[in-house]
This record gives structure tokens, sequence and C-alpha cells, in this order.
């Protein structure tokens, strides 16, 4: 293990936590699954260097990893301690996991699995959702597919979600031998070239090519930019070029930043969608192919009542036919449920379903995204 290349020479290496013999990541990179910890003092030094690095940077991207959800009972691939892991054993001493670690090959859940549609935001979430709305984040590199992020507060305009959203029609999940979309990837290297700093959040870093932008900004450090920072309970084989290396839960890590950075957390409430002509069919700056209008130009309808008809804007998919199904909702949200058909001989309504996140409409009828998933052409606009 590293304490990172800024950190105080003086403190102690961490600890191992949790021994596990197993690969974190078979095939992709050779480390061990064991978990470490820092002593409490050595955490709290390495979160007030991060705070005070938030705050010098310009160009914040946080590039979250599929430890980042785990506290939300999603699990992860890396993870094999189970019930006996760092993370399992915090949900059972906060009175939220069942201690057992129920499952194997894809990670061993510290908390009850939960499925990506019905999970809610953890602290992690909540605090990089308020980093948002500070001002102190500059863009969101999101590994998951789970939503959870925006579910939290994350305005949709600040992710790129580059491995595919469930909560994205147009972004279908990227296996692991796929491609990435192409206008996400040039997003991708838009962040690589601007950010002075990345905060990776439970990523193994075990290869994705998405991972360039953590050794990028780690390299550019030496020359100007703050680098990177690496918040996990596993090593990587990007720890030694960081600048500050944390091996702590996200959890406590983030609660901590929270309180360096005076951050004001407010619970998750039910969202309201924003004002509407009638409920479910709302006025927004888009063109009939889903893109942003320029200022000034007349509104258009964006009818997402059940049976309304749309297309697929962009991604593999654009062109497929898209109908409005009705809504999902889970604890603190109505999701649309939108029913594709992706091939034009197909002769049923719709061969695939998927569900386009409720804060899609905030960011469509203020205007901060440029494309929407979905948009109704001229001719099909009308309910059917």
């Amino acid at each position: 293990p590293h304490n990172g290349r800024m950190a105080d020479p003086t403190w102690p290496l961490p600890r191992l936590a949790v021994e596990c013999s197993e690969l974190a990541r078979p095939g992709y990179r050779p480390g061990k699954a064991h978990e470490y910890l820092d002593e409490d003092q050595v955490l709290r030094g390495k979160v007030a260097l991060l705070a005070d690095m938030v705050r010098k940077a310009k160009h914040l991207v946080v590039y979250g990893g599929a430890g980042l959800s785990t506290a939300s009972g999603i699990k992860d691939w890396a993870t094999h301690t189970g019930g006996g892991g760092v993370v399992a054993r915090e949900q059972v001493n906060k009175g939220e996991g069942d201690g057992k670690g129920n499952g194997k090959g894809k990670g061993k859940s510290a908390t009850p699995p939960v499925s990506f549609h019905s999970a809610q935001p953890n602290l992690g979430h909540r605090v990089v959702a308020a980093m948002a709305r500070e001002g102190l984040l500059w863009r969101f590199i999101q590994q998951n597919h789970d939503g959870l992020p925006q579910k939290a507060g994350m305005p949709q305009h600040l992710v790129n979600e580059i491995h595919g959203g469930i909560f994205d029609p147009s972004n279908p999940l990227v296996p692991m031998s796929g491609s990435v979309r192409n206008d996400l990837f040039q997003d991708l290297l838009l962040c690589e070239r601007k950010a002075d700093l990345v905060l990776t959040l439970g990523s193994s870093l075990a290869g994705m090519n998405a991972d360039r932008i953590v050794r990028t900004c780690a390299d550019r450090a030496s020359a100007s930019g703050l680098g990177s920072v690496i918040v996990g309970l596993q090593t990587t084989p990007h720890d030694a070029e960081s600048s500050i290396r944390i091996y702590a839960t996200i959890d406590r890590t983030m609660e901590l930043l929270a309180e360096n950075l005076a951050l004001d957390l407010p619970s998750l409430q039910e969202v309201l969608p924003p004002v509407s002509v009638e409920e479910d069919v709302f006025e927004v700056p888009y063109d009939s192919e889903g893109r942003r209008l320029e200022d000034g130009l007349p509104r258009r309808t964006w009818d997402l009542r059940t049976g309304s008809i749309h297309y697929i804007t962009s991604g593999p998919d654009k062109g497929a036919r898209a109908v409005i199904l009705g809504k999902f909702e889970d604890k603190y949200s109505k999701h649309y449920r939108v029913g594709i058909r992706l091939r034009p001989e197909f002769q049923g309504d719709w061969e695939d379903v998927r569900i386009m996140g409720s804060w899609w409409v905030s960011a469509a009828v203020s205007g901060n995204v440029e494309v929407l998933p979905i948009m109704s052409r001229d001719a099909e606009a009308a309910v059917q």
C-alpha cells in the first residue's frame, strides 16, 4: 500500500483489515482482494488534504466505480470478503446489513442485495451531489449504471455514464467486449485534457479504457495540476502515482469530507416534477431531433403521457421507435417505462423495455442537457 505523494511522511501505512487471497479482478489485474484501513488520525489528515485540493481545483472530476454503490446494496465485481469484509461489518454495526454477505462471483453484498431500479443513494452519492450543488465539481464520470448520483440530486448535464445507464433509454449497457458511445468517449477525452483533480471513488482501476483519466491527471500533477486521489479498501495499479491514497469506506471518507467542506446534506425526499402544461406534458427548448434549441426559439411540447410515440435520439439504437408504457415508482421518484422497437420489421409494439429517470424532465424543462434521450417527431407527436 501507498499513502500518496503528498502524504505526510510520518503517517503509518494502512493496516491489513481483512485478508483475502482471491484475485480482486481475475483476468484484468493480478492484485489480491485484501482490504486495508487507515488509522483514524491518518484518515482525518488525508481527508483534510483532499478538502483543500477540492477547494483549489478548477476542473474536479469524480470517477465513480462499483464500490461507490455497494453501501446501497448493489454488488460489485472486486469484493470477495463477504460478511467478514469491512463494508459488511460497518453496515451490520449500523443495523443495515444482515452480516451474511450472500453472493459470490459478482462480489458479495454488504447489505441485502437490491435491484438497480429500486436502490437508493448512500452517503457517498449525497455528498458528491452536494459538491455539485456548491459548484465544487466539474464533471462526474460514472462507471456504474445505477442512476444513484442523479437520485441523490446530481444534475444530469454533469454526468457521463460512459458504460451505459439504466435510466437513459438512449444509452444501453455496454458489455465488457463492447464499444462505448462515441459522443461519451469524446467527452471523456475532454475531461482527460482538462481535469486538474480526479477523485476516484470505489474503482479497482483494473484496466478499463476510462481509467486513463486517472493516470493522465496523476502524471500531469508533476508539472501542473493537483493529481489524483483514490478512495477504496483494496490496492489499485495507480496507487503509487496518486497524490493521496485513502484506505477507508467511501461513506466514512465522504462524511469527513462533507464536514471539512461544510456541506449541507438535505435528507432524501419525494421528487416533484416541474410545472407542466398538463400531467406529463411539458414545454421544452428542444427540436424534433431532441437537440437543444438556441435561446429565444419557441419551445416544443414533450408529451410523456402513456401511449405517446417517440424515437431514440442518439446512441447505438438511434431512430428506434419508443412508446411510453406508464411509470415505475421507487421510494422517492416516478420514472417512465419506455417500450423500444429496435427492428422495423418487428410486428409488436415493443421488444425491449427501458426506464427514463424522472430527472430527465427537470433537465429538459431547464434546457440543461444538449440532447434528450427520446423525442416525438412532428408526424407522430399525438398520443396513440
